[in-house]
């Protein structure tokens, strides 16, 4: 047996919010429902997939059990203008291909 402390098990991968991240003004001025939004697409970050985050507005809502998608969307448009997501690539309706996020 290891003579040192157990290491915790935390179930697999985390999400790690700076605390300058959350005492920044642009954090402190997001909306609840841009702050829940901002981790759905944190959630879905794997460390490689940065620029390649790709999410509707109804998939959002679905993640957070919310059937408003105007709101969705606005919390979106919200993250957007603080510079927390930057939108990659636009939607294709015609390829049924969703907007890409870093």
């Amino acid at each position: 047996m290891a003579g040192g402390p157990q290491k915790t098990d935390h179930g697999g991968n985390f999400i790690v919010l700076p605390r300058k991240l959350l005492a920044s003004p642009a954090w402190r001025s997001l909306s609840m429902h841009a702050r829940a939004t901002y981790l759905v697409f944190c959630e879905r970050h794997n460390g490689f997939n940065n620029g390649e985050i790709a999410l509707g507005v109804r998939e959002v809502s679905a993640a957070l059990g919310n059937q408003n998608h105007r709101a969705t969307s606005r919390s979106i448009c919200e993250l957007i203008e603080r510079g927390f997501l930057v939108c990659t690539s636009d939607a294709d309706h015609h390829q049924a291909k969703t907007r890409t996020y870093r």
